[in-house]
């Protein structure tokens, strides 16, 4: 057993030896070969350094002489840095002493140009004065007299508008005034139709057909006593056309100047109001009086329902009711004071005597206002007018004295060419006879004269003949 075991233990370690000595082999040749290996990679990397390192070194020298050259040429640059320095310093100063010299220059051409200037201007000033002296002297006498025929007309003209103007002013304050006395008879006017009307309301009682004749009589009377003309400012019974082709025909149509109309219509209540003043006792009386007010308001929803100013064309939008008995009016006031309103929210505005005859009056006025107006601006118009054509008239003469200015030169150098100037004609055509030519006719010297001298002697002339004639 034991040997056995020895056996096995000497066969094991003699497995073991072999498989040592198989792993040593086997590394040596390992090792030899990663030797080789790292030999190979040690001489390619070497290699490699190697060629790195020329082209390095190379680079350095390449490098190096870049860096030269760059230091050669910024001692370049910075000599020329410093050249043109100095030659932007000379610049410099050069073009300092040429701007002295150019605003030295520039001063003494603006004095020269201001002395020249100068000497033109006063020069031209004396040539100016010379030939507008001549002018003046030229046509002083002609201008004086023209354009006082020509002025004398526009002043009074001018006079009469301001007269006119004057007057108008004077004429409406006047009409202002009086205004006031006007109002006053209106007022008295009324008073007495409120007291004829009282006076006639017995008498006419009960008799509707006489009672409208009645209120369109007081009416017209107020109408005729306000000044205002039948056919101009109101028209009577002017006939009109409703939705449905029924005549309308309302009592008084009133044109304001504006071109506004205002429809005036009478209504009369005179039955309730003699029962009023006819009344017995206290409950009489109460009753009367409710029946007036009926009476009226009925006349207003009446009149509302007319619808006048619908069909009159420039028709204001409310109807004047006249109301010509003034006790009437009263007592119908007296008894509903929102009477007024009522009838206003209706469309409707009543009026008594007194009121429509301060109505009228203010209507008159407008009229008169208007027409002042329209005068105003007729002479305002006319003026305007004339002036422009006075404008018109002096360019028109300033342009004619400038032609005959021209003309004057023309003359004047004719002339000179013809007489007086230098190697004149006339002074050439006595050397033609002189040198022979025979003439039957010789040219008869004379005193030149202006144009100016010409026309005076023409105008003396004239007015010579216009003497003996």
């Amino acid at each position: 057993m034991l040997i056995g075991i020895l056996i096995g233990i000497v066969i094991a370690g003699i497995a073991a030896a072999i498989i040592i000595v198989v792993l040593k082999n086997n590394a040596k040749k390992d090792l030899e070969q990663t030797k080789e290996i790292m030999s190979a990679n040690a001489a390619a990397e070497h290699s490699r350094l190697e060629t790195e390192l020329n082209n390095t070194n190379r680079r350095i020298g390449e490098l190096t002489d870049e860096n030269n050259s760059l230091k050669n040429e910024k001692k370049s640059l910075q000599t020329e840095n410093t050249n043109l320095q100095v030659s932007l310093q000379e610049a410099n100063t050069r073009l300092v002493e040429q701007n002295n010299k150019n605003e030295q220059l520039k001063a003494e051409r603006e004095e020269q140009q201001k002395q020249q200037m100068e000497l033109l201007r006063q020069q031209f000033e004396n040539t100016s004065q010379t030939l507008l002296k001549q002018r003046q002297e030229e046509f002083a006498k002609t201008n004086t007299e023209n354009m006082g025929n020509i002025v004398a007309p526009l002043r009074d003209e001018l006079e009469n508008m301001r007269k006119q103007l004057s007057e108008a002013k004077s004429s409406n304050e006047k009409n202002i005034s009086s205004l006031e006395g006007a109002l006053k008879n209106m007022i008295e006017q009324s008073q007495a139709i409120g007291r004829n009307a009282d006076n006639l309301a017995d008498a006419l009682k009960n008799r509707g057909k006489v009672h409208g004749d009645w209120g369109e009589q007081v009416l017209a009377n107020i109408l005729s006593e306000s000044g205002l003309r039948e056919g101009t400012e109101f028209s009577c019974q002017e006939s009109f056309k409703g939705e449905k082709g029924n005549e309308l025909r309302p009592d008084v149509v009133v044109n304001c100047a504006d071109g506004s109309r205002i429809i005036i219509d009478s209504k009369v209540s005179l039955t309730a109001y003699s029962e009023y003043n006819g009344a017995e006792n206290e409950e009489q009386r109460k009753a009367a009086i409710k029946a007036n007010y009926e009476s009226v308001i009925n006349h207003v929803k009446e009149l509302a329902n007319k619808e006048y100013p619908k069909y009159v064309e420039n028709s204001i939008k409310y109807v004047m009711m006249f109301i010509p008995n003034e006790g009437s009016y009263i007592l119908a006031t007296n008894y509903k004071s929102e009477l007024s309103m009522e009838a206003f929210r209706m469309g409707v505005i009543i009026l008594n005597p007194t009121n429509l005859m301060l109505a009228l009056h203010l209507v008159l006025q407008t009229w008169h206002n208007s027409r002042q107006e329209d005068n105003c601006k007729n002479i305002i118009n006319a003026a305007n007018s004339m002036y422009d054509k006075f404008v018109s008239f002096a360019d028109s003469y300033n342009t004619l004295g400038n032609q005959l200015e021209t003309a004057r030169r023309t003359y004047d150098k004719a002339m000179g060419q013809l007489q007086t100037g230098n190697a004149n004609l006339l002074k050439q055509m006595d050397s033609l006879r002189n040198l022979g030519v025979n003439t039957t006719k010789r040219i008869k010297s004379r005193e030149p004269k202006s144009l100016t001298q010409n026309i005076e002697s023409i105008e003396t002339a004239e007015t010579q003949a216009d003497d003996e004639a």
